[in-house]
């Protein structure tokens, strides 16, 4: 069913870590309004698409979004509003056309998805169907993935020694999404119960994790094991099951990865059987940058 935008209105709001990002609000001709959110992330990739920011330092430090607002208020909604689309990847064509840059540095990426995830849900709100049964129409019985609770925070995120981002706990062992919210929310607590009792403090990082003056990342997983056992479930993929983000590019310095916490420096080679060694050692699924992200060469020796 075709979408036709009769307003589109973007504005600057802040996210969960007092950032500006982008609201994008946009009425339909048949009348139904959509909302989206823009969000952040704290460390980025050298070839992800530009989000434009003001960089004006008397105005949130240089991170307001102004002129991103102002892209969607003005272009996006000239090119938009009164045109009818038949699809998504129609108007997000005329998006990119628009910029018409290789990364969105001219209207700014975090423009151009605001105004397509409202899209999305304009699409689906005028099909008549929940947003993720539009998005995969074919998908047969529904599956939720699987939440995966960021729970000790270290790197970008937190002022500690820990070299690695996010350690996070995924229960993949549960019968149902509340069973797994119920999981994650009874681990967060039990761990909170295992850094007090060694007088760790319980200040959280960026991300809403913890983030305990602990240099060794091993010290972490350690802590882990400990607050699921307490919490009633068992360790691993029959449980709980341990995930990692520990964005690498953040330590990688001159083709060494620089391991600040432990005082070690690692090959590429060496950071593969870091890894290797600890999926084979703990209940680890799932590893997200674990090298740098220009690290092509790696493993191929």
């Amino acid at each position: 069913m075709p979408v036709r935008f009769s307003s589109l209105f973007a504005m600057e709001i802040l996210d969960s870590r007092g950032r500006p990002t982008i609201a994008v609000r946009a009425t339909l001709a048949s009348g139904a309004t959509v909302h989206a959110g823009v969000p952040s992330g704290a460390s980025t990739g050298s070839c992800e698409a530009v989000e434009l920011r003001d960089r004006d330092p008397i105005r949130y430090g240089g991170l307001g979004v102004g002129s991103a607002v102002s892209h969607v208020n003005g272009p996006i909604a000239q090119a938009l509003v009164g045109h009818s689309f038949d699809t998504l990847e129609q108007l997000d064509a005329e998006l990119i056309a628009l910029d018409g840059t290789d990364n969105k540095s001219r209207l700014g990426a975090n423009a151009i998805v605001g105004v397509s995830i409202a899209a999305a849900r304009a699409f689906a709100a005028e099909s008549g169907q929940p947003l993720w049964r539009w998005l995969q129409p074919d998908a047969g019985v529904a599956r939720l993935p699987v939440p995966h609770f960021n729970v000790v925070n270290g790197g970008a995120h937190a002022r500690n020694a820990l070299d690695f981002q996010e350690f996070m706990i995924a229960p993949l062992g549960v019968p149902s999404m509340a069973e797994a919210i119920r999981a994650g929310a009874e681990t967060y607590l039990a761990l909170r119960g295992e850094l007090i009792k060694r007088n760790l403090a319980t200040g959280l990082g960026d991300e809403g994790g913890f983030a305990p003056e602990i240099a060794a990342p091993e010290d972490v997983l350690e802590l882990l094991l400990e607050a699921i056992t307490t919490a009633g479930y068992t360790p691993g993929p029959s449980g709980v099951a341990i995930a990692l983000d520990p964005a690498a590019s953040e330590f990688h310095r001159d083709g060494r990865y620089v391991l600040e916490g432990e005082g070690s420096v690692k090959t590429s080679d060496e950071m593969i059987e870091f890894w290797d060694e600890w999926v084979t050692q703990y209940p680890i699924v799932s590893i997200e940058d674990g090298l740098d992200e220009s690290d092509w060469t790696a493993g191929r020796s």
